[in-house]
């Protein structure tokens, strides 16, 4: 998975202005009779054929679904003309495969390990870069990876 910013401005208003800034996965640490997954990001530029990392963080998934302990949390919204909160996952089964328009994110939720596992495809020797299986993927990536203080979908897009 990457991620660019043609011209990042940097959240902390002493470092200014970088061209060409890429986030990617660094390291992927699954311990599987722990139910758990942890998936390490840098953020950089190249200069000078090196590269400059500027900020790291990292996403964890644990348990499965049923456990207590679980991160599993699901993503809710409300349409824009409504206080009442829906899930999204349940309104997307039922509306065949439509997303709602028109409508606001409460909670962007949280994988369980179980489901974490099927959302990101690869980390594999054979396949070490790991892939987002969809566009919502894709966009909960975009809204709850944070770094320098915000969320990274509000300057960076996925490199195809």
């Amino acid at each position: 998975m990457k991620l660019i910013a043609q011209n990042y401005v940097s959240p902390i208003i002493t470092e200014g202005t970088f061209q060409n800034v890429f986030i990617e996965e660094t390291s992927i640490q699954l311990k599987r009779k722990d139910s758990r997954l942890r998936i390490d990001f840098d953020m950089y530029y190249i200069k000078n054929g090196c590269p400059i990392v500027l900020a790291s963080s990292y996403i964890a998934f644990q348990g499965m679904n049923d456990d207590p302990n679980s991160t599993n949390r699901k993503a809710t919204f409300k349409f824009n003309n409504s206080e009442e909160v829906h899930g999204l996952i349940e309104y997307v089964a039922q509306n065949g495969g439509q997303y709602p328009t028109d409508y606001i994110m409460v909670d962007w939720g949280c994988a369980s390990y179980e489901d974490a596992l099927t959302y990101l495809f690869g980390g594999s020797f054979q396949n070490p870069e790991l892939h987002p299986v969809n566009d919502f993927v894709r966009a909960w990536i975009l809204n709850t990876v944070v770094m320098k203080s915000e969320y990274i979908g509000n300057q960076f897009q996925f490199v195809e």
